[in-house]
């Protein structure tokens, strides 16, 4: 069993494609920076749903609007190489406590 946890510059992340696996009897974790780069950025946000610029939107803080978007354009563009469907067509939904959740059938 291999274990590696890096903080990864989420620039490289939206730069990478090709599809992920998960082998039997195996997790993947990933952790990576939530400060990107303004291509970065603009690439998490294109991912999001309608919803999720909504409610990123609403934030007041630039800053917390900007890592919001990190955070689930990054889960979004990992769950597509994984999954093999795109981005944006992942459908999401928020569980009880208010954390994204990948609904049955993708």
């Amino acid at each position: 069993m291999s274990r590696a946890l890096l903080s990864v510059d989420p620039a490289l992340i939206c730069q990478a494609n090709g599809a992920l696996n998960v082998a039997a009897r195996s997790v993947h974790v990933w952790a990576f920076n939530l400060e990107a780069t303004a291509s970065c950025l603009d690439q998490c946000r294109q991912s999001l749903c309608r919803s999720e610029v909504a409610r990123a939107d609403r934030f007041v803080h630039a800053g917390s609007r900007a890592e919001f978007i990190v955070a689930h354009g990054i889960l979004r563009q990992l769950l597509a190489r994984y999954t093999g469907i795109p981005a944006y067509d992942l459908a999401l939904s928020l569980g009880p406590n208010g954390k994204p959740t990948l609904d049955a059938g993708g």
